[in-house]
């Protein structure tokens, strides 16, 4: 009995994992070497027309890495899911 209630379990389990939302934000950096367009997933999403500051240093960022961004006075940390840097 207390096998088929851990099967149970674990489909129940796996089955909310793949429900998660995959919504990412696209974010577009210009330096003066580098413009860069980046994939990042918030805990709150980013309002597409507001225009958004990156508070991380581009030598910081990096494929999983964390970033910092506001957007409307409220700093938030983002994870870097995709990333395209391309020379100017």
């Amino acid at each position: 009995m207390t096998k088929t209630i851990l099967v149970v379990m674990t489909m129940l389990l796996s089955a909310s994992a793949y429900a998660q939302d995959n919504h990412l934000d696209k974010v577009q950096l210009q330096t003066a070497s580098h413009k860069w367009e980046i994939d990042v997933k918030c805990q709150t999403d980013l309002q597409p027309n507001e225009r958004v500051k990156v508070k991380t240093h581009p030598t910081q960022i990096r494929l999983d890495g964390r970033i910092t961004i506001e957007q409307k006075k409220k700093r938030q940390s983002c994870r870097v899911r995709q990333l395209v840097a391309k020379l100017n």
